[in-house]
């Protein structure tokens, strides 16, 4: 959470500190994995600037990850050439998609989508079209 809200470049943490009139710095705190947030400046302002991350972080979008099996013989068409196909569907979703190398099935393998909900269900779709076409497309040969 903390890289979202410094924003790439520390965009979004400095906008936080030009509305408030504030300085923040993130520490690290001895074992564990979030960070020490210090507000300096007025009361009023330290006040203020709590309440823009709060507000930040309260508005970022719920990130889940969800697993779904798909047929070995439908793996290729998924990523497509050079990894062309999952890279449209990575941008068609906005989700993160990661194909599985460790399953040791001989029919399907694992793909891991990470995003909200929304953008995983328009992953999970799109990868069922695809499974659906290259199945399709068997039976057809058969």
């Amino acid at each position: 959470m903390v890289r979202a809200l410094i924003g790439r470049n520390g965009k979004n943490i400095k906008l936080i500190q030009e509305q408030s009139n504030t300085r923040i710095n993130f520490k690290d705190r001895d074992g564990a994995e979030d960070k020490l947030c210090i507000i300096r400046g007025s009361i009023e302002a330290c006040n203020v600037a709590e309440n823009l991350i709060l507000d930040f972080i309260n508005n970022q979008p719920v990130l889940e990850s969800e697993d779904i099996w798909v047929p070995v013989a439908c793996i290729g068409k998924i990523i497509g050439r050079c990894g062309e196909k999952i890279s449209e569907i990575r941008s068609l979703s906005g989700a993160k998609l990661v194909v599985s190398d460790d399953e040791q099935t001989l029919t399907t393998k694992r793909v891991t989508i990470k995003g909200t909900q929304e953008q995983i269900n328009v992953a999970k779709s799109l990868i069922e079209d695809i499974v659906e076409q290259a199945q399709q497309s068997r039976q057809r040969l058969e």
